[in-house]
């Protein structure tokens, strides 16, 4: 069988495709506005069944957050805004690192889930109630890493969890997840990240129901500013930063390095516990090598606190590290030893 129009037209260059469009009458041409098979590249269509997760492990500018958005709208939307989720959806859990992210990227974004919908088919965001409502009744509620206790109690049947990797709490929140996700014969989850070494990541890949879709920026350059792709290619290309970042590898410890990440993982404590009476605070200051006027330019001064405990064992208790300038950095440090 040969492909159709629409799986030609999707690999053809970007002009091409603008010149098809700007041919079309505007109805035609805002209907496929919103036809995800058109656009997408075959890594960001849903893969078959059966799958309990969806691990998207892929660099900057791949296009995580409109697959996210894009697979959310296919599980919840029928062929009209009234009818049925088709796969039987009903309370859906969205989660980012922090509660702005999941408001400013994951829902309100240029690639979020109200963007994705046509105008009869998308949901109400309510912020009060962190929850966003489509026509046909499917609830979806946000949530955001740094409270993993948020996930204690709801039940769902469907997540998306965006930048799982960088969570302040991913395994505490992942665990939470795991016990509501229990809806319908089949509950998923998608999970869309910048790999980044961690145990969590590691036992994913590893999973035998979880399904792996890797790739890189280059896959999706064509849709990108050639300002930016050649500025962070330029700077980063190879660098270990570049290889997380650009290519989405899982970049290993640095051989021979003194601390290993697996011996932080090791060491990790949960958010509830409560660490012992410490003997002796201390306040580790490593000041910016590099002062700027901006912000965004200046290097970050680590600033941590740790002690040890009446136990015998070293603690590191909180990290306070900012981009700020000598006084502002130092009004932080000073908050740090009087404990504020």
């Amino acid at each position: 069988m040969g492909k159709s129009l629409a799986e030609v037209l999707a690999f053809q260059p970007v002009e091409k495709q603008r010149a098809f469009l700007e041919k079309l009458p505007p109805a035609e041409r805002e209907a496929l506005r919103y036809k995800w098979a058109f656009w997408a590249r075959p890594e960001q269509i849903m893969p078959p069944l059966p799958w309990r997760t969806w691990l998207i492990l892929c660099g900057r500018g791949w296009g995580k957050t409109k697959t996210g958005a894009e697979f959310i709208r296919s599980q919840v939307c029928g062929a009209s805004p009234l009818a049925r989720s088709p796969a039987g959806h009903r309370y859906i859990a969205i989660i980012g690192e922090t509660a702005a992210d999941v408001r400013d990227v994951m829902v309100k974004g240029p690639a979020g889930i109200l963007a994705v919908h046509p105008k009869e088919f998308r949901p109400t965001y309510v912020a009060s109630t962190r929850s966003l409502t489509w026509p046909n009744g499917v609830t979806g509620y946000l949530y955001n890493g740094t409270e993993p206790d948020q996930l204690r109690g709801p039940q769902h049947s469907l997540a998306w969890a965006d930048e799982l990797a960088k969570f302040q709490y991913a395994q505490e929140l992942y665990d939470m997840l795991q016990f509501g996700l229990r809806l319908t014969a089949n509950p998923q989850q998608l999970i869309t990240t910048t790999p980044r070494p961690i145990k969590l990541i590691r036992e994913l890949i590893e999973a035998e129901d979880t399904i792996v879709t890797r790739g890189s920026l280059y896959d999706n350059r064509a849709h990108l500013s050639s300002k930016f792709v050649n500025s962070v290619i330029d700077r980063y290309a190879g660098t270990r930063l570049g290889r997380q970042e650009i290519d989405g590898e899982i970049v290993d410890d640095v051989p021979g390095a003194l601390w290993t990440r697996q011996m932080f993982d090791a060491c990790r404590k949960p958010k509830k516990f409560v660490p012992p009476e410490m003997v002796r605070l201390l306040v580790a200051i490593d000041p910016a090598a590099k002062a700027s006027a901006d912000k965004d330019e200046r290097s970050e001064t680590g600033i941590t606190v740790g002690g040890i405990g009446t136990d015998g064992n070293g603690y590191l208790i909180d990290d306070r590290s900012c981009r700020l300038g000598p006084h502002g950095w130092a009004t932080v440090a000073i908050a740090a030893y009087a404990g504020r």
